[in-house]
């Protein structure tokens, strides 16, 4: 047995006397005088049985004889007399109680943290292994600050729980953390079963465990520890993982439309209805192939229709713009922009690939739906002083052409609506007066008064679009012919020829400095003692008002058709703008302010964009009378939007985007106009909110 030297006093000798007590501590009993064993008595990891160990194996008997006289004597007194000589971590001796537990877990650490000498002593303690093997050991790590004290405190384990025996592998290497061992957190290292593997059906063969062991993968079988209820693995509920489907789909996950590859334009459409049959859950207006009326796809005849006039804007209209401006601006009268070579070249070119009268839904036209034109109005807004006239699908043009399809009489038609719709002549819509307020329509002063076979005009006219063409032939002039008639009933419209005496073209007017002089500009009117014939007159007597709603209708919604395309190409502008442009170290494209306004400016686009189509499919299903109010939201939205852009666009390019170099600064002038025209926005803003406020009202009276 080793001895302390001689210099070395007690502390020296046996420095864990010194230190805090640890269970089954033997007291000072044997460690006073010098030569003293060096003895520890420790808890065994399984079972009651005490065991003495020291530096060496050292059997039982070997206790000096004091120790053993003074443990005799004191199992020889009554045990209420005893004095607890128990540390006081340990947990009390008798029987474990129902409700607490009363063992201490395995010896992993010590109950508080040791001394330096302990720590050091505990090092050299040899515990017997199974088989008679011994193994040393492991030395004592060293504790961060702060969490030494915490491991090393006993814990108890939880109530009616008994200590985990250790498997056979385990003990043969370095020992884990038992039931009850390592700090409060929840352990790593836990017993389940892999849920990404199928379980073992069968033990591998010996040769395979030892590759596998060998290798150092884990085994299967016999060396895994038992897994808990609990924490096996459970079957996995098969699901269906739903697909990306159509709006007007998504409650029935089976026949929804399957996306479509990109289209040229970068948009997607969407596959018909695959069933041939639908659910009665989905029953609602068809076509007559079955397909949904509200879908955000394209029929045949659209794709092929966008698909020539696609053709048409990039291989001519687009080309022409620069050498359209050059020709009109080398004609002697710089008002007749119908007379250009590049625009007859073009409408040859456009009723040659079917490209013509294609707003017209009769049988004069291309007989598309509103729906269906829409998608045409848009591409042909990106250049829109050439491909809606070269198309024959300008304003005022369009408009007056439906009011004498609907509402003319024969010999009308044949007189005016056939060269319209051949191209031939222009015409112009009369209406706004500079004397009263235009927005009421009911406040209209000309006066049309009946002498015999003739209808006699007096009063002044402005802002006529088109007016300032020397080809607008024919004028559709609203005037009053009963004052004393209904508000609604006193308004009546005639056809009054260019040519007609007393008819003069006052001035021409211009728009933020732009006479608009590309499609005919706008022009003051005066008609004195002007006289037509009652033949002239369009309807009846009194369906002035009535004409000019059924008019503006569809005006309103090709304006916001062709709008939406010129916002199209304002966001192309910008873009290539950005790209193209570097400010302090880096492009226009890598701005934060710049990405904002382009990102904006899509979704309003898109937001936009559907709002307008809904209407247009409104239009054809419930006619125009029913998309009143859809209509109205339309004339509200889009110019303001578009505006935003335009806005937005010109900012970008600086005071170039001012300038005669872009279009941009001519787009802005013609997009702030259309808040005005066909009726300013808050007009429609009233009757829109008087409609819903009655809407509203009937709703709860209904509930």
């Amino acid at each position: 047995m080793d001895r302390a030297p001689p210099t070395a006093g007690p502390r020296a000798r046996d420095g864990a006397r010194h230190g805090p007590r640890v269970p089954c501590h033997v007291g000072a009993a044997g460690h006073g005088r010098p030569g003293a064993p060096h003895l520890r008595l420790l808890l065994r990891p399984r079972g009651r049985r005490r065991r003495l160990l020291r530096h060496g194996a050292v059997r039982r008997g070997a206790l000096p004889p004091r120790v053993r006289a003074r443990a005799a004597r004191v199992r020889a007194r009554p045990r209420h007399l005893r004095a607890s000589r128990r540390h006081p971590a340990r947990a009390p001796r008798g029987r474990p109680c129902r409700r607490r537990a009363h063992r201490l877990r395995p010896p992993g650490g010590l109950p508080r943290a040791p001394g330096r000498a302990l720590a050091q002593a505990a090092r050299r303690v040899v515990h017997a292994g199974p088989a008679g093997r011994r193994r040393a050991a492991p030395p004592a790590r060293r504790e961060r600050a702060g969490r030494g004290a915490d491991r090393h405190r006993a814990r108890r384990l939880p109530p009616r729980q008994r200590a985990r025996r250790q498997h056979r592998r385990d003990r043969s290497r370095d020992r884990r953390p038992g039931l009850g061992d390592g700090d409060p957190r929840r352990p790593a290292h836990r017993p389940r079963a892999d849920a990404h593997l199928p379980p073992a059906r069968h033990r591998d063969r010996r040769g395979r465990r030892r590759r596998l062991r060998g290798a150092g993968l884990p085994r299967r079988g016999r060396g895994r520890r038992p897994v808990r209820r609990g924490q096996r693995p459970r079957p996995v509920p098969l699901r269906l993982v739903p697909r990306p489907r159509g709006v007007q789909a998504r409650r029935d996950p089976r026949g929804h439309p399957l996306p479509l590859p990109c289209r040229p334009d970068r948009r997607r459409g969407l596959r018909r209805d695959r069933r041939r049959h639908p659910p009665p859950a989905r029953r609602g207006p068809r076509g007559p192939e079955g397909e949904r009326l509200m879908d955000f796809g394209f029929d045949a005849r659209t794709e092929e229709l966008r698909a020539t006039l696609l053709d048409f804007m990039d291989t001519h209209v687009h080309p022409a713009e620069a050498v359209f401006h050059d020709q009109l601006a080398a004609l002697d009268d710089r008002w007749a922009w119908d007379s250009t070579p590049v625009m007859v070249e073009l409408r040859a070119e456009a009723r040659r690939r079917g490209l013509w009268n294609l707003f017209h839904p009769g049988a004069e036209g291309a007989g598309l739906t509103n729906l269906q034109y829409a998608v045409m109005a848009e591409i042909s807004g990106r250049s829109i002083h050439l491909a809606p006239p070269a198309m024959n699908c300008a304003a005022p043009d369009t408009g007056n052409m439906e009011v004498l399809s609907q509402f003319g009489t024969p010999e009308q038609k044949a007189q005016w609506l056939e060269p319209l719709l051949a191209g031939e002549i222009r015409s112009a819509f009369a209406m706004t007066e500079p004397d009263v307020a235009s927005s009421d329509a009911t406040n209209i002063e000309m006066s049309i008064v009946r002498d015999g076979d003739e209808y006699v005009l007096n009063g002044r006219k402005w802002w006529i679009t088109g007016a300032m063409n020397p080809n607008c032939k024919i004028f559709i002039v609203m005037g009053k012919t009963d004052p004393s008639a209904e508000r609604h009933r006193q308004q009546s419209m005639i056809l009054v020829p260019r040519d007609t005496p007393g008819l003069e073209v006052v001035r021409g007017m211009e728009v933020y400095g732009y006479d608009d002089h590309e499609h005919g500009g706008h022009a003051e009117l005066r008609f004195t003692d002007v006289r037509v014939p009652v033949s002239n007159l369009i309807g009846e007597e009194g369906g002035g008002f009535g004409i000019a709603q059924a008019r503006l209708g569809p005006g309103r919604i090709h304006h916001c058709m062709r709008s939406i395309g010129i916002a199209e190409r304002a966001i192309e502008m910008m873009c290539e703008r950005a790209d193209a442009r570097v400010a302090f170290g880096k492009p226009l494209a890598d701005q934060g302010v710049v990405r904002g306004w382009i990102a904006e400016s899509r979704v309003k686009l898109e937001q936009l964009r559907l709002l307008v189509l809904k209407t247009a499919w409104l239009m054809d299903t419930v006619g125009n009378k029913g998309a009143h109010t859809e209509i109205q939201a339309i004339k509200i939205a889009t110019p303001e939007t578009v505006q935003w852009i335009l806005d937005k666009a010109i900012q970008l390019h600086g005071a170039g985007g001012l300038s005669q170099d872009h279009p941009l600064a001519n787009m802005y002038a013609g997009i702030r106009t259309l808040r005005f025209a066909d009726g300013p926005d808050e007009v429609h803003k009233n009757a829109l909110a008087r409609t819903e406020l009655r809407r509203q009202a009937a709703a709860r009276e209904a509930r």
